[in-house]
């Protein structure tokens, strides 16, 4: 059996194994792509407020507000978008997140965002609803759509140069021929695209994709949560008074978020992200939580290759790289690989069909 019959066979039965996965996956991960411009438009009235000719309220007065109004509901983060002043002041944690008034510091609404649309179906295209297990079946059947991808450029590949217009050009001669076509054709155009996509969701799922990157650009990115704050005491840091001083000497950024720690000695994280073209721009700070000093400062100047890159495999997986055009070009690219396990299955159920009636 020469190579190529051999990658044609594991093609298709890898294809047949991992389908119905690829296809959810795949289809969640469409409908993701516009999240933001969805969300923008589906939330409007939670995200801003009418604009006013005044100041920004006191970020301790909504924290204070937040305390008082929503004591069952424990603190994990603050949104804000500097860059757009009516744009509302976000507080919450995973189940919960509430909007308040930037001028008046008065709530405007909450939402609860564990059973969000959106927040659904980023658990589907991750886990599956399936938790560590169905993290682990994308995981594999991520890798097998990544040779699948590979498999399908090579048996593309044409044998006979002088038929290399009809690898270019879907047929509508018949249904068949059609379906044919666009598996194949459909595939060949979209892969390019894919490969960086699938690569790119690897390096979220595993470990191992993560640190074999850093290794290939020979350096380490910054740790996420940075150093502890130590023996817990009863005192507690005002976050929003180091966020201001941290403002005035780190100005200009366009989006800020304060994270506060899941462990009891862990550190404050202030997350201040600056206008950019490609790759996102973030000074990051720590700070303890009951003495109040920053503890480890990460700039945007004195980031490493390995911190670009992790800034960067987001907006490559989901295109918004590029902009909104960017993101049309991975939806398009995202719709054919959602077609791909159909048009493959059809492929199957014909020749299923053939091989019955000829022993028939």
């Amino acid at each position: 059996m020469d190579l190529k019959k051999t990658i044609r066979k594991l093609h298709f039965w890898l294809g047949l194994a991992s389908g119905l996965i690829v296809f959810i996956v795949a289809i969640t991960g469409c409908l993701y792509v516009f999240e933001e411009e969805i969300t923008n438009y589906t939330q409007y009235d939670f995200d801003y407020v009418k604009a006013q000719n005044s100041s920004r309220v006191a970020l301790v007065d909504v924290i204070d507000s937040f305390g008082k109004n929503h004591p069952e509901s424990k603190l994990l983060f603050i949104k804000q978008k500097e860059s757009v002043p009516n744009a509302t002041i976000v507080l919450g944690n995973k189940k919960i997140q509430v909007a308040y008034n930037p001028y008046d510091g008065k709530e405007v609404m909450s939402l609860v965002t564990k059973d969000s649309f959106f927040a659904i179906i980023l658990e589907i295209h991750r886990t599956l609803l399936l938790g560590e297990i169905g993290e682990n079946i994308v995981g594999i059947s991520t890798f097998v759509f990544l040779f699948m991808l590979i498999s399908g450029l090579i048996l593309w590949f044409p044998t006979n140069f002088k038929k290399l217009k009809s690898y270019f050009t879907i047929s509508d001669k018949s249904a068949k021929r059609l379906n044919f076509d666009l598996h194949r054709i459909g595939g060949f155009y979209a892969s390019f695209i894919l490969v960086f996509i699938v690569s790119t969701g690897l390096f979220f799922s595993y470990d191992f994709v993560k640190k074999a990157t850093y290794s290939v650009t020979n350096s380490e990115p910054y740790t996420k949560w940075g150093p502890n704050s130590g023996v817990p005491k009863s005192t507690e840091t005002d976050i929003a008074e180091i966020y201001t001083q941290i403002q005035k000497e780190y100005p200009n950024c366009i989006e800020s978020n304060i994270y506060y720690p899941k462990e009891r000695d862990g550190t404050i994280r202030v997350k201040l992200k600056y206008a950019y073209e490609y790759i996102p721009k973030y000074n990051t700070f720590f700070v303890n939580q009951f003495s109040g000093k920053i503890v480890q400062t990460d700039l945007n100047k004195n980031a490493s290759t390995a911190e670009s890159v992790k800034n960067s495999i987001f907006g490559i997986h989901t295109g918004s790289i590029f902009g909104i055009l960017g993101k049309i070009i991975v939806f398009l690219a995202v719709l054919m690989a959602v077609s791909l396990p159909i048009t493959g299955f059809i492929m199957w159920r014909r020749k299923k069909k053939k091989k019955s009636k000829s022993t028939q």
